[in-house]
This record gives C-alpha cells, sequence and structure tokens, in this order.
C-alpha cells in the first residue's frame, strides 16, 4: 500500500492536574499530491519551512502558515479550503492555544 503526504495540524493536549483538558488531537488538512496547483512553489514553501523534518511548534508560526496557504494557493482560482474548514481550521487553532499548536507533514 502507498503511503501519501499530509499536512498534519495537531496539539500536544492538557492535563491539569488530573483533570484531562484535551488529550491530544491531530487532524491531516490537506493531502499534498502532485496534481495540486502551484505544487513545485507550495513544496518549496514547506522545505523552507521545515516541515519535512520536524513539527512547527509555534503558535503564531502554525496560524500564519495556515493563513499562507489559504492566501497563496488557490486551486481553480479558489481558496484551497472553502470558508467553512478555514474558519474550523481557524478554531481549532484558538480553541487549542494552551495545548502547544503543532503543523507537520507527515506520511501515512
Amino acid at each position: 500500500m502507498e503511503r501519501k503526504l499530509f499536512l498534519i495540524l495537531g496539539c500536544n493536549g492538557k492535563i491539569d492536574g488530573e483533570f484531562v483538558s484535551c488529550s491530544k488531537v491531530e487532524n491531516s488538512i490537506l493531502e499534498i499530491k502532485p496534481n495540486l496547483e502551484n505544487i513545485v512553489n507550495m513544496i518549496a514553501y514547506f522545505k523552507a519551512l521545515g516541515l519535512f523534518e520536524r513539527q512547527v511548534k509555534d503558535y503564531n508560526s502554525a496560524r500564519r502558515i495556515i493563513f499562507n496557504i489559504q492566501d497563496k494557493y488557490y486551486q481553480s482560482y479558489k481558496p484551497i479550503w472553502d470558508k467553512k474548514y478555514f474558519d474550523i481550521l481557524e478554531k481549532f487553532t484558538i480553541n487549542h492555544k494552551e495545548c502547544g499548536l503543532y503543523i507537520c507533514i507527515m506520511k501515512i
């Protein structure tokens, strides 16, 4: 079975004493496939960020990456994520700020 590349958005979870506020969450938010428009520039951007080697764990950087992808890598003249999905991503980043947000590329 061939493994695929995905952009992953996740958090490290949050435990307060014995109370679990969040037990860790990881979402694949974009399949990175050859037929994406402007894929060469997108891959160059991901490499420049080091996403193939490590997680970007800085909250502001992770959010900026999501916004940059949405603003720069249109597909068929439309944002890469529709408004509803992008709003979900943005809400996730806000809700999981205290958990330790990260973004990376992973083979699944």
